[in-house]
């Protein structure tokens, strides 16, 4: 996420257009990276000690948040021709082209993040910093930073997106799940009334939810 962002993090993640830069509170607060949630699902075994590669890209974003997804493969399954945001790490010639069902038996579970971005108490919209950090192509122009091989536009990158967040949609949906907490449903999944009227009660309560956070 810092390798991501870092460009922008090192001058402002703010664009110049945004109207709160001026705002002092804004201007002399500091950038954080706050990690919001993360869901991991296990495909296959990893065993003690075993070895493995991961590869880590946007998922997509919305007007918060940006969501990460890591693959955890087996170690030498990844052969990237090219590396564009971590170039010092090299690349890697595969002697035989592995075919896509290979590379699905490869893959040891599969990880997915989302991360926010923050200027004191201000909340950074993740195109925004993307732009200001130089991983996405202008309007018109082409992202000399994606690939040798193939510049995407703001259509492309949009187009990956929208197909992204159908995933994303699905997995910011399981902030809903403190509600299905057992204290505010009955067996039948129904809403409990009357808990609020306990002064007690919601005193009890409030210690619980700081324990789910």
């Amino acid at each position: 996420m810092t390798t991501l962002a870092r460009q922008g993090m090192a001058t402002s993640p703010m664009s110049p257009t945004n109207p709160a830069i001026n705002d002092p509170a804004v201007k002399n607060g500091r950038v954080s990276i706050s990690l919001g949630a993360v869901s991991c699902h296990f495909k296959r075994e990893i065993a003690p000690y075993e070895r493995y590669d991961m590869s880590t890209r946007v998922l997509a974003w919305d007007r918060k948040w940006v969501y990460l997804i890591t693959h955890f493969v087996r170690e030498g399954a990844l052969q990237p021709k090219e590396v564009i945001l971590q170039p010092q790490r090299g690349t890697r010639t595969p002697k035989v082209a592995a075919k896509e069902e290979e590379l699905k038996k490869a893959v040891f579970a599969v990880s997915v993040a989302k991360y926010v971005i923050k200027k004191g108490r201000l909340t950074i919209a993740p195109a925004e910093w993307l732009a200001q950090s130089g991983v996405l192509p202008k309007e018109g122009e082409r992202n000399g930073q994606t690939s040798a091989t193939k510049r995407w536009t703001m259509e492309d990158v949009e187009a990956r997106r929208s197909r992204g967040m159908e995933y994303a949609e699905k997995f910011a949906a399981l902030d809903e799940l403190q509600e299905q907490w057992p204290i505010f449903r009955n067996a039948q999944g129904e809403k409990v009334s009357g808990v609020e009227d306990d002064v007690d009660g919601l005193s009890v309560l409030d210690e619980q939810l700081d324990m789910l956070f």
